[in-house]
């Protein structure tokens, strides 16, 4: 059964690059044909995972967390 789940998953996930996407966690998880809407959410989702990602490598950046006190500070 694990073996039948990992080649499912390893087929779509071959599929989805085709497709140009990154990320299944926005498609449904029920094994079957995916419609082109779902594609575009996913691609979407991926597209702003990405963003989040970027973001969260420019934090380190030394100006970074006065940047985020001041902003918690200037928010309460």
């Amino acid at each position: 059964m694990r073996r039948l789940k990992n080649e499912y998953g390893r087929k779509l996930r071959t599929d989805l690059k085709h497709m140009g996407l990154t990320s299944i966690e926005a498609l449904p998880k029920v094994p079957g044909p995916v419609s082109p809407m779902e594609v575009k959410l996913a691609k979407e989702v991926s597209q702003l995972k990405r963003k989040l990602r970027q973001k969260r490598a420019s934090l380190s950046s030394p100006v970074a967390p006065k940047l985020f006190l001041a902003k918690t500070v200037a928010a309460k």
